[in-house]
């Protein structure tokens, strides 16, 4: 069975609802990743942006570290 999952906005509960249904909600906006979710029978809520599953596409670029850079001085 797929999972079901509990959010909270504002202190106001919705669901549960599927996975298909968080994807359906974050691409007409009503779930973002400072959301508060949990699974049912879970008492923990985590931020939604922690559920791959429904925020991966939208992850952030990995940032690289810029090159150091080497000053030469002329003498």
């Amino acid at each position: 069975m797929a999972d079901q999952w509990m959010v909270r906005v504002d202190g106001k509960e919705y669901g549960p609802v599927d996975d298909d249904e968080l994807r359906e909600w974050k691409a007409e906006g009503r779930l973002i990743r400072q959301n508060e979710v949990r699974r049912v029978g879970d008492d923990r809520w985590f931020p939604a942006g922690e559920l791959p599953e429904i925020f991966s596409d939208d992850q952030p670029a990995q940032v690289s570290e810029p090159p150091d850079l080497i000053v030469r001085r002329r003498t």
